[in-house]
């Protein structure tokens, strides 16, 4: 058993890093620290309780942090994640944030929070939130089975991509429109919470035609 579940842990890591590469994070260094990285290598981490993600964005004002937890080898890591823990986190990294860098705190765990928990990460993520450290935050979660296979590689999902400030004028400026006469896409679509879109950003969906090639589409994120 411990072996399958060793397996289902390597399987989630790796779509935890694919899914930050596909964010445009540096995809060398994720290669080398955490992608398909040796068993023994993960086995070693899960008991010590070290397993995290930290990396920064090449070119925004960025830095992505994943928790993973509920990891349970040999009798460890069952315990469920407590509304202190998500406290302990929000103050740990207020502590370790540096000025003017935004922070992605992804967790993952086995299975969805409570109603606690996701209040509070509610408040953390509101554009109401007036907490000038907590406005640099921003807080997602993650269940084991959402990340054992990434639906996102899949041949029949079509390529979603967060558009740049420049794409999105170019855009706007073709066709005389302003974001709000795009089309819409739920922050909570699969592939949003996968690129870890925000209200107000634009995704470009590409898809492939048999007769005009590729053709992308854009969606408005609400």
């Amino acid at each position: 058993m411990a072996s399958i579940l060793l397996l289902d842990y390597y399987k989630i890591i790796n779509t935890a890093v694919e899914m930050l590469m596909d964010r445009g994070y540096p995809e060398d260094e994720l290669r080398d620290k955490y992608y398909q990285m040796d068993m023994d290598d993960l086995l070693e981490l899960i008991k010590e309780g070290s397993l995290q993600i930290q990396v920064k964005h090449p070119k925004e004002n960025r830095m992505a942090i994943v928790h993973f937890y509920n990891f349970n080898v040999k009798g460890r890591g069952d315990a469920k994640l407590k509304k202190d823990d998500i406290m302990q986190i929000i103050q740990h990294t207020k502590q370790i944030m540096e000025k003017g860098i935004e922070y992605d705190v992804i967790l993952v765990t086995k299975e969805k929070l409570n109603s606690q928990i996701l209040n509070r990460v509610a408040d953390i993520n509101s554009l109401a939130n007036t907490d000038p450290i907590e406005k640099m935050m921003y807080i997602e979660t993650f269940i084991h089975d959402e990340l054992k296979y990434n639906v996102s590689r899949h041949f029949l999902v079509p390529k979603h991509t967060k558009c740049e400030s420049t794409e999105i004028k170019k855009l706007m400026e073709k066709f005389n429109i302003t974001v709000k006469d795009l089309p819409k896409i739920s922050r909570e679509d699969p592939q949003a919470r996968y690129l870890g879109l925000r209200q107000g950003e634009i995704c470009r969906i590409t898809r492939i035609s048999p007769t005009a090639g590729e053709e992308p589409y854009y969606r408005l994120v609400v």
